[in-house]
């Protein structure tokens, strides 16, 4: 297992119950689905500074497939595995993330029970795409020392 992925989904369990907020990207006051994606990121070691104006409320991914790339993550295409991003499309133009624990559980702001929580497969909703963490050298940005 990849330490950095076992990390990042040690870091998003540990983002389990704080509230959910449309837009967040803090822990202290509250998280959306992208918002727990990057607070997570940020805790090993990967902070996201300036993330693009996002909704999740789109016909088409493309926009946030840059994203991702930007943020040193790659397109898997095969079995999940601890730490992978999870994109879901709950309906029609709606897309959510959520992130792979280290038991197999997503992890996700959850928008109706207004925080961020521990979801069992299967999943509520098909998914879509996933994405996992590129390792250090792969990054697209440089590292600082």
């Amino acid at each position: 297992m990849n330490n950095q992925a076992s990390a990042f989904a040690d870091a998003a369990e540990d983002l389990v119950g704080i509230p959910y907020r449309r837009g967040g990207r803090d822990a202290q006051r509250g998280v959306d689905c992208i918002g727990l994606v990057c607070v997570a990121l940020g805790t090993i070691g990967r902070p996201v500074d300036l993330l693009p104006c996002y909704e999740m409320r789109n016909h088409c991914i493309q926009r946030f497939c840059k994203l991702a790339n930007a943020l040193g993550l790659k397109r898997a295409y095969d079995e999940l595995r601890s730490g992978d991003i999870l994109v879901f499309k709950p309906a029609c133009a709606q897309f959510h993330l959520a992130i792979v624990s280290n038991q197999g559980l997503a992890i996700h702001a959850h928008a109706g029970l207004r925080r961020v929580t521990l979801s069992p497969p299967p999943f509520a909703w098909p998914l879509f795409a996933s994405w996992r963490l590129t390792t250090i050298g792969d990054l697209p940005w440089p590292q600082s020392s």
